[in-house]
């Protein structure tokens, strides 16, 4: 058994000046503090200026370093540090390698459009923080809903972390996108979720939107029209309903301007004004006084909250 280090890391140490790095184990109960252990000793290098909690990814632990001003001498070095940390830690089989990045096949994404978004913005949590770590865990398994409900044979479940992909199955999605969410705690760290064969259809729910309170579901596909959207328009609303109790406000609509489903070109500024065009909306009390009430057709839900929405799904962008 021995602590392996791939080739391909060597020539990003020497050519990157941020490096993204798996550890793989087998011994995962020794792992976390063997990776602990070996971030304190990347900090210890002559001068990183950032070096990332690890991060549990399946069979183990991503790291992000920005070694700012550090030659590219040192840099070479990481391995070794990293590999006396873990071999003190009592871990004998491992590797280190370079973290998967985006590969080209994400600009596939950016064909799938027009798209339709749905942000769902959660409660506040006790003192009204301005910002949350991560969103509420209804909210999370919101999203996780959309992405099972989205999900065809043939698709990739995958998160990305930082730049890296990183693949998914769903008994690990709960625990990785939690850790992801809380890596940079007590910020939030909006983590996208994807199911997509990168061909025809995308689906993906972005965790922390919202300043870390809400979840942004997005759909899209190729050739795609509006009218192809109506029916994840329509599947969008059944959750915002079916989860109305664990929300402040929601709203779907369809962005002619986006041009990257990943990035919308929508800010969270603007969806959050009710007066922001969107085909449906769960209101909050607060956005009704802003309105000076409801709407013209707005419904009543039970519980008193109240939706409004404007004409059928997919009808115009």
């Amino acid at each position: 058994m021995v602590i392996r280090v791939r080739r391909e890391l060597r020539g990003k140490l020497h050519s990157d000046q941020t490096v993204l790095f798996v550890v793989r184990s087998p011994d995962a109960e020794r792992l976390a503090a063997g990776m602990a252990a070996a971030r304190a000793a990347v900090y210890e290098m002559d001068g990183p200026s950032y070096v990332s909690e690890p991060i549990p990814i399946p069979d183990g632990r991503l790291v992000m370093v920005d070694f700012g001003d550090v030659p590219p001498q040192l840099r070479l070095e990481l391995p070794e540090v990293v590999s006396a940390a873990l071999t003190s830690a009592g871990i004998e089989d491992a590797s280190i390698e370079p973290a998967p990045r985006m590969g080209e096949r994400f600009a596939a994404l950016n064909r799938f459009m027009p798209v339709t978004r749905a942000w769902l913005r959660g409660l506040d949590p006790p003192g009204r923080p301005r910002v949350l770590a991560r969103p509420p865990e209804s909210l999370i398994s919101a999203g996780r809903q959309w992405l099972r409900d989205e999900y065809q044979d043939g698709d990739e479940l995958l998160t990305l972390a930082i730049s890296a992909e990183i693949p998914l199955i769903w008994d690990q999605f709960t625990p990785i996108v939690g850790a992801l969410l809380g890596s940079r705690a007590p910020l939030p760290h909006p983590t996208p979720v994807l199911t997509t064969d990168f061909r025809t259809r995308a689906a993906s729910a972005e965790f922390g939107t919202l300043f870390g309170f809400g979840v942004l579901l997005t759909a899209g596909g190729a050739n795609w029209s509006t009218a192809d959207l109506a029916p994840r328009m329509l599947r969008q609303r059944d959750l915002i309903r079916a989860n109305t109790e664990h929300l402040a406000w929601a709203a779907i609509g369809i962005d002619p301007l986006d041009r990257d489903l990943l990035i919308p070109q929508t800010q969270a500024t603007e969806i959050a004004d009710p007066a922001t065009a969107a085909w449906y909306r769960l209101f909050s009390p607060e956005q009704l006084d802003a309105l000076g009430g409801p709407p013209p057709g707005a419904v009543e839900l039970p519980g008193g909250r109240v939706e409004s929405t404007v004409g059928e799904p997919g009808a115009s962008a």
